[in-house]
């Protein structure tokens, strides 16, 4: 009996097409400018600079919102089913290091209070997906049923 030299992983790989690689591509460099324009709000300073820079971070945390929402919007639907999770996973990584990255509580370091912010700004929009995709889902179990 031979030894098998067979790996999932290369196979995977082997299937990738560049249509799909060239995608994966350009939405990691998306999740790296997500992630850049959320390390931006984290910059510190007394209470005068952060009221007046308030609008900016605010800005930048929906500017980090919407290219969010269009990767979500590319990797379900441009991308096999393990294309999708190995790009899921890179992002989820990511994003956990940029999120993690200042959790202090003072004015130097106030990441706590920008990702109170930050989900905050992000639950109107699952909320709004949550009801979207249930009113769906009613409306479709009630026509099957008719």
């Amino acid at each position: 009996m031979g030894k098998k030299n067979y790996s999932k992983l290369r196979t995977f790989y082997r299937t990738l097409t560049w249509k799909e690689a060239l995608l994966s591509v350009c939405l990691q460099g998306l999740n790296a400018v997500a992630c850049y324009l959320y390390l931006l709000t984290l910059e510190g300073g007394d209470v005068d600079q952060l009221k007046e820079k308030a609008p900016y971070f605010g800005c930048l945390l929906y500017a980090n919102i919407a290219i969010i929402i269009v990767i979500a919007y590319l990797l379900v639907n441009f991308f096999r089913f393990g294309v999708r999770i190995a790009n899921f996973l890179l992002i989820g990584l990511a994003c956990l290091v940029t999120f993690t990255w200042d959790l202090g509580t003072d004015l130097q370091n106030h990441g706590q209070f920008n990702l109170v912010m930050y989900f905050l700004f992000w639950l109107p929009i699952v909320l709004g997906v949550v009801v979207y995709k249930l009113s769906k889902f009613i409306k479709s179990f009630v026509n099957n049923k008719t």
